[in-house]
């Protein structure tokens, strides 16, 4: 802690008291300590020309600042013994969202903390992706199937909360992701071959869509622009995504990438196909690689409004130019889409050039032409049924009555088995009524108790949805989900009912509550299901809230792998024939929530319960909620 804040802090506290005011919270805990150097190790011996504006605000009442100055101090503290952490995860974490929350108090503090975070995340990224690639192995080798959830990307995390804060600081962040790799000689120097692009890039245009998310579109802009000079599905996402907020801008830097990639040698069939989905398909993107075959990436199913003519003109001759550029079908070979896939999205995107330039479909024709005699059997067929059409024809017959039909001319009950889950499944995910019914077909009880559990949780989901609690808790009761499963659902069925029924949402909430104490002191779903319970109940019943806490904290304690945020309900399902899996994150599973909430009320009962909790994961997402209540605005 800064001497600069242990001051304020004193003074604070000391005008708080003379006034009156009650509450002097005094249970900062273990991790509190008035002589920690954090900030004097940093700055020296430099002076705020402004100090007394960065904590005190003069129009505040004593408890306000006294609450600032106590969340202030919770933080510096919590950023000092963040250093002794051995999880490296946490590490950055805490340092880079307590930077975050300190930012308005003392920048130049947050500054430190963001790039202690920053060089904490590298190691940690790292760290991450190797155990993630020796797990992806270990199921491969297991069942020929690997299913991972997604990674946290640690640096993307710290240079999104350094960037909104401080361009600056975020450009020097993007600065060192772009130095070779020093650590890992063979990948100096390599992009992300997966997008074209650098990994800098990357970063740069996730950054740019997070603050245009946030409203915040010149800055996203200024963050944007050095990635913008390739056609890659990132820069034309955030291209798309800035013309919904600002059309003008946006087709302006789009006329720059495409005149650029028309100018560029190595532009090819997919830099158009990337292009065109700016003006024809936005957030739908086909590429057709010759080392990986065909890919559709689809977001929102949108159209570009009002494109001015003279831009759509322009880019069909930009395009054109650079379908036709090679002269010889050999010349093809050197180029990302080969001879196979610049035919494929050439023979895709004529009818656009049909419809908006009929004069160049000509040559495009002859050029396709040229192509075919090598192209692969499969891909005719497939082109010829229209499966790379820019609108696909629909499926000749029902997926699921197709896989039944196939069953039954199954002789072997092991196959037939494997057949009928897969049917079951994507019955499951149309929604179709036959589900239950394959599912029952299942002779393997093993396959089919872990079949049944699946579709059940994909038909409570379902229901949940479309705001149906009465039929997700009728299935939830009945069918063979897991405690947590089960909790999850009552809670989120007592959340539709509140407005209309208050004390039906009540019973479901002490149902959801007998559920979350079935499952074991050491399983981390325990204190996400109380956490989950007590988040319905801080709306329903405050008091009852409180209480509920305090077994959280006892549950968090006992759950060595239980952090308080990043809560997730995640259910998979492998087969021979491949694996699914269902995954989204769950609010109500995090500590931030309801602590915050709590905290508005009572900030010192709401610190005096992260005093009691002793899991280091658990206690930092605590004591952040608590701290970011009284500091960061709501936006």
């Amino acid at each position: 802690m800064s001497l600069l804040i242990v001051t304020i802090l004193a003074s604070l506290l000391s005008g708080a008291q003379a006034a009156g005011t009650h509450g002097s919270y005094s249970c900062l805990g273990p991790w509190m300590n008035a002589q920690t150097s954090l900030g004097q190790q940093e700055r020296g011996k430099k002076k705020d020309a402004q100090p007394s504006q960065r904590t005190a605000r003069p129009h505040d009442d004593p408890l306000a600042a006294q609450r600032r100055a106590t969340a202030a101090s919770l933080l510096t503290s919590l950023a000092d013994k963040a250093r002794s952490f051995r999880d490296g995860t946490l590490r950055a974490r805490t340092q880079a969202r307590a930077a975050d929350a300190l930012w308005e108090l003392d920048a130049e503090l947050a500054r430190t903390l963001f790039r202690r975070a920053w060089a904490d995340a590298d190691t940690a990224d790292r760290e991450i992706e190797r155990k993630r690639e020796e797990d992806r192995k270990a199921q491969l080798a297991s069942s020929g199937v690997a299913m991972q959830s997604a990674a946290p990307e640690l640096r993307a995390e710290v240079l999104r909360l350094a960037g909104r804060r401080d361009r600056a600081l975020g450009e020097e962040f993007l600065a060192l992701l772009a130095q070779p790799d020093e650590k890992d000689p063979a990948q100096t120097g390599a992009g992300d071959l997966s997008y074209g692009i650098s990994a800098a890039e990357l970063q740069r245009l996730g950054l740019a869509l997070k603050l245009l998310e946030e409203g915040d579109t010149a800055r996203a802009v200024q963050f944007a622009e050095p990635a913008l000079g390739r056609a890659s599905i990132p820069s034309l996402k955030f291209l798309s995504a800035l013309r919904e907020k600002d059309a003008a801008s946006a087709d302006k830097l789009f006329t720059t990438l495409f005149a650029r990639a028309a100018a560029d040698p190595d532009s090819d069939a997919n830099t158009v196909s990337l292009l065109i989905s700016y003006v024809f398909t936005p957030f739908r993107y086909f590429t057709s690689y010759k080392t990986s075959g065909t890919g559709m990436a689809s977001g929102p199913d949108t159209l570009a409004q009002d494109v001015a003519p003279a831009l759509r003109s322009s880019l069909m001759r930009a395009a054109a130019q650079i379908l036709l550029r090679p002269t010889m079908p050999q010349e093809y070979d050197s180029t990302s889409a080969g001879r196979s896939g610049s035919y494929i999205i050439i023979k895709r995107l004529l009818p656009l050039f049909e419809q908006h330039a009929p004069d160049l479909t000509a040559a495009l024709n002859a050029r396709a032409a040229s192509l075919l005699p090598d192209v692969p059997e499969r891909l005719r067929t497939a082109e010829a049924e229209g499966g790379f059409s820019l609108t696909p024809k629909p499926a000749p017959r029902d997926p699921v009555q197709t896989a039944l039909e196939r069953a039954e001319r199954t002789t072997g009950t092991a196959e037939r088995d494997e057949i009928y889950a897969v049917a079951a499944l994507n019955a499951t995910f149309r929604n179709d009524p036959r589900a239950a019914e394959i599912v029952d077909k299942i002779v393997d009880a093993d396959l089919l108790r872990r079949v049944r559990s699946f579709t059940d949780f994909a038909f409570v989901q379902n229901a949940l949805d479309k705001k149906d609690a009465e039929a997700a808790v009728a299935r939830a009761r009945k069918a063979d989900l897991t405690s947590l499963q089960r909790a999850w659902t009552l809670e989120r069925a007592a959340d539709l009912l509140a407005k209309t029924d208050r004390s039906g949402a009540v019973v479901l909430l002490d149902e959801a509550l007998a559920e979350a104490r079935r499952i074991a002191d050491d399983d981390p779903g325990r204190a996400q299901a109380l956490l989950a319970v007590a988040t319905r109940y801080e709306k329903l019943d405050r008091a009852r809230a409180w209480e509920l806490m305090n077994e959280v904290v006892k549950a968090a304690n006992s759950a060595p792998t239980f952090t308080g945020e990043d809560g997730e309900m995640s259910v998979r399902f492998k087969s021979k024939r491949g694996g699914w899996m269902t995954s989204f994150d769950v609010e109500e599973f995090n500590l931030s929530g309801v602590l915050s909430a709590l905290a508005a009320e009572d900030m010192n009962r709401a610190v005096q319960l992260t005093d009691g909790i002793t899991n280091e994961a658990a206690r930092v997402s605590a004591v952040l909620a608590v701290a970011r209540s009284v500091l960061v605005k709501k936006s």
